[in-house]
């Protein structure tokens, strides 16, 4: 078997997640089920952990696979706590993401004792690989995995920030069931417990769903201070035009607004993106551009790439080897930093709003 372990520790004073440990370790089982691999040997028949641990994997995984990938995760409350579920699911959320991903199975998903620590303290996630991607994994993983929970945790750290700014001290929550919008939604109620913000109520739907309704009467009826509000078009416009219709305009989300078919649905409505130091990239772009929506958590960061290989060439340098060794940039979205090691650079976002029509950028910090 093959063991590749990576441990890392995120230990930034303002993240919700500090004091968490993940830790990624590649196993490349014989078996080709993972209960196969965690059988106990020998013919016992005596029902100890392994075995427990066999017949829940066994329902959970119908497919087989060859490969998956265990994740520790470790935090300072008991995996019981409220904290700790809130942590665990926006880790999963993260992990099914990934590309190279078939399903992930956690403690969330499996209840049961088999999946904690003695302390307890601790659980696991396990992700079964794609075959025909499992090679990803060595090298894009466990950097990919930190810096996305990073940015997430980010986003929600600066999104509460302002709701706090804002002096709202309650909240509602009406999102889609879909994996990126789980990864924001996980963090920002993380992040709002840490800071005491109480949620009045939260309601996830289905793609399929067209009426909102019962969502937004209920929702309403719990009183809160700002609707939080993320979902995929069509969904989304048809859940902004019911708000609409229902007289409800405090509403705040992340991204969503600046990617609406219908802005005007939205607004007042404030959110979290991308910043954008270069506002004049964005005329610059609608101008050259006019039928072509300008996605700020896109766009300015596509423009840097280029820029980055433009660099390396004019170096004279391998642009891989380049774009490897540069720590900070100063991109068109603001400052651009990459950790020793990783592939992936980083921003911090900023909050818009939408003001007649269309999105704008507050000035404030």
């Amino acid at each position: 078997m093959i063991t590749l372990p990576a441990k890392f520790l995120v230990r930034r004073r303002r993240l919700v997640i500090a004091a968490w440990t993940v830790a990624a370790v590649i196993f490349a089982p014989r078996a080709a089920r993972v209960e196969q691999a965690l059988e106990v040997r020998g013919g016992s028949t005596q029902v100890t952990e392994a075995v427990r641990a066999s017949e829940l994997l066994r329902n959970a995984f119908p497919s087989p696979f060859s490969e998956y990938v265990a994740i520790v995760v470790r935090g300072p409350v008991a995996s019981s706590a409220e904290r700790f579920a809130i942590v665990l699911d926006s880790l999963t959320a993260a992990v099914e993401r990934r590309p190279y991903i078939s399903q992930v199975v956690s403690l969330s998903s499996i209840a049961g004792s088999t999946f904690v620590s003695r302390d307890p303290h601790a659980t696991f996630l396990i992700a079964a690989l794609r075959p025909e991607l499992a090679d990803e994994v060595t090298n894009n993983f466990v950097p990919n995995l930190r810096e996305t929970v990073r940015q997430t945790v980010r986003e929600a750290i600066r999104w509460v920030q302002e709701a706090q700014r804002r002096g709202i001290r309650k909240v509602a929550l009406l999102t889609q069931d879909y994996p990126s919008i789980h990864g924001h939604v996980q963090a920002v109620k993380a992040e709002v417990a840490r800071v005491g913000l109480p949620i009045t109520y939260a309601q996830e739907f289905a793609d399929s769903v067209t009426d909102f309704r019962s969502m937004i009467a209920q929702a309403r009826a719990s009183n809160p201070d700002v609707y939080f509000v993320e979902a995929l078009s069509p969904q989304l416009e048809l859940l902004g035009q019911q708000l609409f219709e229902a007289k409800i305009r405090n509403i705040a989300s992340v991204v969503a607004p600046s990617v609406t078919q219908r802005p005007e649905l939205f607004e007042g409505a404030w959110y979290t993106d991308s910043d954008l130091r270069d506002i004049g990239f964005k005329q610059r772009f609608e101008k050259q551009y006019p039928g072509t929506r300008f996605a700020t958590h896109m766009m300015p960061y596509a423009y840097d790439d280029f820029n980055m290989i433009v660099q390396a060439f004019e170096r004279g340098e391998n642009p891989a080897v380049y774009i490897r060794n540069i720590a900070t940039y100063d991109g068109t979205a603001g400052p651009l930093t990459k950790a020793p090691g990783s592939g992936t650079f980083q921003s911090r976002p900023a909050v818009w709003v939408i003001q007649n029509g269309k999105p704008a950028l507050l000035s404030l910090r």
